[in-house]
């Protein structure tokens, strides 16, 4: 059975005046209210709680028994009040909170940990939730409200989200280490024409995909599965392995790792984006320090790559 108090801050306030001046007349100047009233608020906080918190005689105020055990419990719960009344107004301002955030290979391998970094030196208070997951499966997280914002292969266009480009990389040739292409310092596509490819697992990996495809296709084929893989991890390693070779983006293939060579691809660079994505309309104050901190690192990143050209 739960018990409703019979009572309010304002008596606990009150009460707790009286315990610290030891008198009515003082505590009431104090609160700045007339002493009457001040008597009759805790004797409706006595009747309230059916027990006597203060003797009273013509001498002296001394606590009971009760009134020691609610001066305690008093105190702690003004404490507790004036945090939670602070904690309300900081997590309105976007300063207290939870992010639940999701990741692809890409975004982990690149701009991922520096706009984290950034984010948690200036908003420490506020808790994110990171899990890796790709484009398709971060689509459907996003629509149900799973997860508040993603990082996805771009470029993305569904009504229902927004969008802003965080990062840029170069697709590259990934080959085993023996690979008859190994030696040359870049690599024309239409070379690995009759190469069996290591991709992505085709159902989650279409947003890849479709890059990939457009490249060889441009390149004069399309690219002929050797193997599927669930990461970027397993695909290297089958690439390692011999099975095949990949086209990856830069910042992962540069990973160390044995068996492996990355090569530029000959001609103009073709960048993937890889955008942050959240709800069409979403306002929480926490997801909108994450957005302007992602904003932030990528014009500073542009910026940069402009100047050195």
């Amino acid at each position: 059975m739960s018990l409703r108090p019979r009572f309010d801050l304002r008596h606990v306030a009150c009460f707790l005046a009286v315990v610290e001046h030891g008198s009515f007349r003082q505590a009431a100047r104090h609160l700045n209210i007339a002493q009457p009233a001040l008597s009759r608020t805790l004797r409706n906080l006595e009747e309230g709680l059916g027990a006597l918190l203060i003797s009273r005689d013509r001498r002296r105020l001394e606590l009971t028994a009760a009134g020691r055990i609610f001066a305690a419990g008093g105190a702690r719960l003004l404490r507790e009040a004036a945090d939670l009344a602070h904690n309300a107004a900081r997590a309105d301002k976007g300063l207290l909170g939870q992010l639940r955030v999701s990741y692809t290979d890409f975004a982990i391998a690149g701009a991922l940990p520096d706009i984290v970094n950034a984010f948690r030196a200036t908003f420490p208070e506020i808790s994110v939730t990171f899990t890796p997951g790709v484009t398709a499966t971060q689509i459907d997280a996003l629509r149900e409200g799973r997860i508040d914002a993603g990082f996805l292969t771009g470029p993305i266009n569904l009504p229902f989200l927004q969008t802003h480009t965080v990062q840029r990389d170069h697709i590259v040739a990934v080959l085993p280490a023996g690979h008859r292409l190994a030696e040359q310092r870049r690599v024309a596509l239409g070379d690995l024409a009759d190469e069996g490819f290591v991709l992505g697992a085709s159902e989650r990996w279409s947003h890849f995909h479709t890059h990939v495809t457009h490249l060889c296709q441009g390149a004069g084929f399309l690219p002929r599965l050797a193997q599927e893989a669930a990461d970027s991890e397993a695909i290297l390693g089958l690439v390692a392995a011999g099975i095949g070779v990949t086209l990856s983006i830069e910042s992962i293939a540069r990973r160390p790792r044995r068996g492996i060579v990355m090569r530029r691809l000959e001609g103009e660079p073709y960048e993937i984006p890889t955008v942050l994505a959240w709800r069409h309309g979403e306002e929480a104050p926490t997801l909108e320090h994450f957005r302007d901190i992602a904003v932030t690192y990528w014009t500073e990143v542009a910026q940069v790559q402009a100047a050195s050209g």
